[in-house]
């Protein structure tokens, strides 16, 4: 298949998956994401699964101990049980659950 082909046609989200998966290309994230990949690969690109790359970033970036200045958002905090067992105690809520609070929790 060409790019020109490829272009030419309207793929819903389940045949760019199975293109994917056939061209063994990342088949994961949105349509765009996908058509993206599928065109790079078509072009003789090499297509590298970012999603693995933000990963690495991400746990790259957790705190080794979490504080009230700990920022939240996008330094890759994770609602993990080291974070739910600091907000349990800061919080003194026994059953704490992960919850939309903002960047970060000082001045709260």
């Amino acid at each position: 298949m060409t790019i020109q082909e490829f272009s030419s046609h309207y793929w819903n989200k389940e045949e760019l998956k199975k293109i994917c998966l056939n061209y063994n290309v990342s088949s994961h994230g949105i349509k765009a994401e996908l058509e993206h990949r599928i065109k790079g690969f078509l072009a003789g690109e090499d297509i590298a699964d970012d999603r693995k790359q933000h990963t690495n970033l991400r746990k790259s970036a957790i705190p080794k101990e979490i504080t009230l200045d700990t920022k939240l958002i996008p330094e890759g905090f994770k609602f993990n049980r080291q974070a739910r067992e600091f907000f349990k105690d800061i919080i003194m809520f026994p059953n704490f659950h992960s919850q939309t609070y903002g960047s970060s929790f000082k001045g709260c």
